[in-house]
C-alpha cells in the first residue's frame, strides 16, 4: 500500500512538473512575441518620424525657395522691390546675390537637419 501511495505521489510529483514547465515555456514564447511587435512598433514610430522630418524640411526647402525665387527674378521687374540695399547694381548682379543667399540657406537646412541619426 505504501508502494503504491508513493508511485500515485511520484506521478503527480512528474505531472505538476510537466505542467510547470509548459506553463513557463509558453510564457517564454510569449514575451518573445510581445518583445518582438514592441521593437516593431517602436521600428514604424522611427519610420514615421523620420517621414515627417524629411517632408516637414521638403515643405520648408520649397516654401523659401518659391519666395526667394520671386526676388530673384524681381530685380529685372519695375516696383518697389528696388528698395533692397543692391537696388544701384544690375540685375544680373542682384540676381546673383540673392540666389546665392538661398543656397547657403539650403546648405544650412540640410546640415541641420540631423537626417544621419535616423535610421533609413
Amino acid at each position: 500500500m505504501l508502494l503504491g501511495l508513493s508511485i500515485a505521489g511520484l506521478i503527480l510529483l512528474a505531472g505538476a512538473f510537466v505542467l510547470v514547465f509548459r506553463y513557463q515555456k509558453q510564457r517564454r514564447i510569449q514575451w518573445k512575441r510581445e518583445t518582438e511587435l514592441k521593437t516593431e512598433l517602436i521600428r514604424s514610430e522611427l519610420s514615421l518620424k523620420l517621414q515627417n522630418e524629411r517632408l516637414r524640411i521638403s515643405r520648408d526647402l520649397h516654401d523659401n525657395l518659391g519666395a526667394e525665387l520671386t526676388i530673384v527674378g524681381a530685380p529685372f521687374l519695375e516696383g518697389p522691390i528696388f528698395l533692397l540695399p543692391w537696388k544701384n547694381d544690375p540685375p544680373w548682379k542682384r540676381s546673383h546675390k540673392i540666389s546665392g543667399r538661398q543656397w547657403r540657406y539650403c546648405g544650412k537646412v540640410s546640415g541641420r537637419s540631423g537626417m544621419s541619426s535616423f535610421p533609413s
